[in-house]
């Protein structure tokens, strides 16, 4: 009996000395790689590194990017302890744990109902990341500047600002980042002025760098271009339209005149199922930008390729559709970006279906065939032809 008591003395001893080990012990030990120092750490008040942000971390490594359930409401507690006692790291994460929870869909992939985000959550992901740059954390003000980007100009700017002052060179980042800002501005403007071009461009921007809003913005299309059909099928094929690469937001040149030896894009008589006259598509395409003709430079005269243009209930060309394989594949891209970026006026009766055959013919051919769409010819540099005067 009396080695037994003296066994759970010792036992006690040893427990109270473990127990009243040093915030700075714990610290210590919890930076040599001891994840539960680092959790007693952060329970006797170090909620930095060392502590309650180190714990996080550990936790989080575990998890394997698992954030639902206990071990989410747990990590997001950590981190929350570990924001709110001045760690700027831990507000990032904190606010990144959000976007884990949300996976953006593969592009091409059905979207799931997991992937929409709500209200409170962006609002609670922004505050978090106010709060991580207020304490002068850099990575939390980029990631503010891109929570605020075509929502809030002015705040989008002060937050890349910030971010900037941390870098190696402050003037051409601000410079860059107050350009992206006011493209993105000038789109969300247009888009809530109802241009679906604007909401198109600003929501490719924001799949770059906000996939989130971005899938919010994608539904908000949806509605003001009156596409047809499931909305999911519809945010299907935007991720995948998205996912082609983010829009340029650098201003473009001044256009390189026609070379007089240009193969020419022919423009045949479309075919219009929906209420856009004839002569409307005709003069669009008269007007159409050159650089139609020279996404044929690398062809040869006598190839056709036939696109069907969606254009939906704002005018805008939603998509152009390849509808043959007579071009090559750079060609038909090309193609498809310039017939997108072409605008009716609106339809009266909603979403329009136009096809529009295209043939690449020799630079003599100063007018369109019989039955072709009168003066819709485009040109671009011919294959083999000579040099214009300019360049000889």
């Amino acid at each position: 009996m009396l080695a037994l008591r003296r066994g759970l003395l010792a036992l006690g001893l040893v427990v109270a000395a473990v127990g009243c080990r040093s915030v700075e012990a714990l610290r210590a030990d919890c930076e040599k790689g001891d994840d539960g120092a680092c959790e007693q750490a952060c329970e006797k008040g170090a909620t930095g590194q060392g502590g309650c942000f180190y714990a996080a971390e550990a936790l989080r490594r575990t998890a394997g990017g698992d954030v639902t359930g206990p071990v989410g409401d747990r990590l997001r507690a950590l981190y929350a302890r570990s924001c709110d006692g001045g760690e700027g790291a831990a507000c990032l994460m904190l606010a990144e744990l959000v976007s884990l929870a949300h996976p953006a869909p593969e592009p091409g992939s059905v979207v799931s109902p997991s992937a929409r985000v709500s209200d409170a959550e962006l609002a609670e992901r922004e505050s978090r990341l106010v709060r991580g740059c207020d304490l002068g954390h850099a990575p939390s003000c980029r990631r503010l500047g891109d929570a605020l980007i075509g929502r809030s100009s002015d705040r989008a700017g002060a937050a890349y600002a910030a971010a900037c002052d941390a870098g190696s060179d402050k003037e051409a980042c601000r410079a860059a980042r107050a350009r992206e800002v006011a493209t993105a501005e000038a789109w969300r403007v247009g888009c809530t002025s109802g241009a679906a071009s604007g909401c198109e461009r600003l929501g490719d921007l924001l799949f770059a760098v906000d996939p989130l809003r971005a899938l919010r913005l994608f539904a908000v299309e949806r509605q003001l271009r009156g596409i047809p059909g499931e909305e999911l099928e519809f945010l299907r094929e935007r991720l995948a339209r998205a996912a082609r690469g983010l829009p340029s937001l650098e201003p473009s040149g001044p256009v390189t005149p026609l070379d007089p030896g240009a193969v020419r894009v022919q423009a045949g008589l479309p075919v219009v199922t929906g209420q856009l006259a004839i002569v409307e598509v005709d003069a669009v395409l008269r007007r159409a930008n050159p650089s139609l003709g020279r996404c044929v430079a690398a062809e040869v005269p006598g190839r056709e390729e036939a696109f069907e243009l969606v254009v939906d209930r704002t005018g805008d060309v939603y998509r152009a559709v390849p509808r043959g394989a007579g071009l090559g594949a750079p060609a038909v891209a090309c193609l498809s970006r310039e017939l997108e970026a072409l605008e009716f006026s609106a339809p009266p009766s909603g979403v329009v279906k136009v096809v529009v055959p295209l043939r690449v013919v020799p630079p003599e051919i100063a007018a369109p065939a019989e039955g072709l769409a009168p003066d819709a010819v485009i040109g671009a540099r011919a294959p083999g032809a000579g040099a214009s005067p300019a360049t000889k």
